[in-house]
């Protein structure tokens, strides 16, 4: 935007004029508001019976049914966002998951996020969410109930990574695709070069299994979406050993560096005693990700 003109006339005019300009922005914002509202009320019926189709399967099936609980929230998260103006889709195949454990790494840019990575895997990703999320209502269909009981099927409470590290690991020792955030706290990634990683993903990265970082662009804007000023949101995702396949025999240190890089960031500190194995631990102080090669 141009600096405000000198002149005194010209400066209360361009003060106006920026002043109808956010008060239409805003207007439109709660315009935005109400029309999604409008949407998903218009989806009640549809939901309503669809919710309880699901309670019946699982009343003659527990397998059954948290198959088809996964399936429902997926749907009614994805209608949800797609209210508001947020879509998302993968960059790239997702990776083939054949019954046994994946490690997805990532980092947490906004309490939605978790509800989006739901949405763009074929099969069902276990996500941690935050306690509070499990408050998130049913809408219209019941405003006053959150959905925790149901959620439970595709998450757990998130306690940050060194809390949840023994349920990490027995969910991929069960099989289960789950998702990690290595970070604590809320990051932007354009705004913020460096981050603070919880000292369990060092245990997290001796995992023998697939391990996979995944980068949500775009998502630090999301409280600014609404159905005016719709927006896309892209997940990047790429293996590990690909992004170390240049390195012979790579350490964790080397592992961590190039992740984080793909995250979008140049710096990280622990936040907590890395994990200690033999007389090789992981460095405890800052460490400047393009060092690491």
């Amino acid at each position: 935007m141009s600096p405000l003109p000198d002149s005194w006339m010209g400066y209360h005019i361009a003060r106006a004029v920026m002043a109808r300009g956010l008060l239409r922005k805003i207007y439109r914002s709660r315009g935005a508001g109400i029309v999604s509202h409008f949407r998903l009320l218009g989806t009640l019926p549809y939901f309503w019976v669809h919710y309880l189709w699901v309670c019946v399967v699982g009343v003659f099936s527990t397998d059954a049914g948290r198959l088809r609980m996964a399936a429902f929230l997926k749907h009614y998260f994805w209608w949800h966002m797609r209210s508001r103006g947020v879509t998302g889709y993968l960059t790239c195949p997702e990776p083939p998951y054949e019954g046994k454990g994946m490690l997805i790494l990532s980092v947490r840019q906004d309490p939605m996020g978790s509800l989006l990575f739901q949405q763009e895997f074929s099969y069902p990703v276990i996500v941690p969410m935050h306690p509070k999320s499990y408050r998130f209502p049913f809408s219209v269909l019941w405003p006053w109930r959150g959905i925790g009981r149901a959620l439970s099927v595709v998450t757990y409470p998130d306690h940050g990574l060194d809390s949840d590290l023994d349920t990490i690991l027995a969910l991929l020792e069960a099989g289960y695709p789950v998702l990690v955030y290595v970070n604590p706290g809320l990051v932007s990634t354009p705004d913020m070069p460096n981050v603070m990683v919880y000292g369990g993903l060092t245990r997290l990265l001796q995992w023998a299994g697939p391990i996979y970082a995944a980068a949500m662009e775009g998502m630090h804007l999301y409280p600014a979406v609404t159905m005016m000023d719709p927006f896309t949101i892209r997940l990047n995702m790429v293996s590990l050993d690909s992004l170390v396949s240049d390195i012979p025999s790579p350490t964790r240190t080397q592992q961590l560096a190039r992740m984080m890089r793909f995250l979008g960031f140049h710096d990280y500190r622990f936040v907590s005693e890395p994990w200690q194995e033999g007389a090789a631990p992981a460095p405890a102080s800052g460490t400047r990700v393009g060092d690491m090669r």
